[in-house]
């Protein structure tokens, strides 16, 4: 018998007889992975490459929207968006014993999954039996992982993701936390990486113009987990930051319809970085209360390219005539695109 790996997304400190069930009810069917408890770099590294493996994600909203980073978003958060943007089919349970308690980022985020996801999704009451509600759901979802039309689609669109989250993977290693300790081999491989990572990521950018072989839609509304580089000076001392930003799709498109069309790669890069400024000082602020400035807000190569690749996957952007003097590529908003932000402006 095919045994399973699935990756559970749920609030780690919660629900402690849920956890229970799960290893019970998958013991001879699957191997389990799940999220950390705590938010860092690595943590957020390690789902990301869970979920990239698995077969399949079980998605568990307890009580509550669970610990956030910087930019107030959780680690359940992020998984999911993760898994949606790797298509992973997807088992929703959502807990309904509502005591009138439920935190205003829970109640959005249920909205959010409930608007995506038309399908597998359970609600439940009582801890105490969840594995019946798993029981009797459990069944069917095999059936749908088993079919052959999901098969190839799923196989299609990871094709396409799998560059893209290797790249993610791989700038997030390269720019781990400095309060991680990290051990020299991992060090070494680290180094070893940053050396073609620009020039890898020129030919990954260069590589938008040729025809695209696949598609993986996104909605104007979805949010997107951008991450970034920023610099920030303490007592005299400069540090290095990572952080977090979570964009629509909409207002990605918003900021884009300001510049000058068309414009380059660098421009739509400096568009956002000039955007993420204003929020890294806040962010940054409240971890070092003493930062007196904040530069060099950079999003990163790989979120940029994944940026772009959605936008023509969409068909919101599109290559325009490349400027020969410079050897760069030349974009601009499709009409599709400007009738998204007109019935945003209206």
């Amino acid at each position: 018998m095919m045994r399973y790996h699935a990756h559970i997304i749920k609030v780690t400190n919660e629900q402690p007889l849920v956890s229970s069930q799960l290893a019970l009810f998958f013991e001879r069917q699957a191997f389990l992975t799940q999220d950390l408890p705590v938010i860092s770099t690595e943590t957020m590294n390690y789902s990301r490459r869970c979920i990239e493996s698995c077969d399949f994600v079980i998605m568990i909203i307890g009580e509550s929207y669970g610990e956030t980073n910087m930019s107030g978003v959780s680690q359940m958060h992020l998984s999911y968006l993760t898994a949606k943007a790797k298509r992973k089919p997807m088992l929703i349970f959502i807990n309904t014993n509502n005591t009138g308690t439920w935190e205003r980022q829970r109640q959005d985020f249920v909205s959010l999954v409930e608007a995506q996801n038309q399908q597998h999704i359970t609600y439940y009451q009582y801890e105490q039996v969840f594995a019946q509600y798993l029981n009797n759901v459990f069944k069917n979802f095999m059936v749908y992982l088993t079919d052959p039309t999901w098969s190839s689609h799923n196989a299609a669109a990871m094709q396409g993701a799998s560059l893209t989250s290797s790249q993610q993977v791989a700038s997030l290693q390269t720019n781990s936390n400095e309060f991680v300790q990290t051990p020299s081999s991992y060090k070494t491989q680290a180094t070893q990486a940053t050396k073609s990572q620009d020039d890898i990521e020129r030919q990954l950018l260069a590589e938008l113009g040729a025809p695209l072989q696949n598609t993986e839609m996104v909605s104007i509304d979805d949010m997107l987990s951008v991450d970034y580089l920023a610099h920030a000076y303490q007592d005299g001392n400069l540090r290095e930051v990572s952080l977090t930003e979570v964009l629509t799709w909409r207002q990605i498109l918003v900021m884009l319809s300001k510049l000058n069309q068309p414009f380059t790669t660098d421009t739509l890069a400096r568009c956002l970085n000039t955007h993420l400024s204003k929020m890294a000082v806040e962010h940054i602020t409240s971890v070092m209360p003493k930062a007196h400035a904040v530069s060099r807000c950079q999003i990163k190569k790989s979120v940029l390219r994944y940026v772009l690749q959605q936008l023509c996957d969409n068909q919101w952007l599109r290559q325009s005539v490349s400027n020969q003097s410079t050897s760069r590529e030349l974009w601009q908003l499709t009409s599709q695109a400007l009738q998204v932000i007109s019935n945003t402006s209206a």
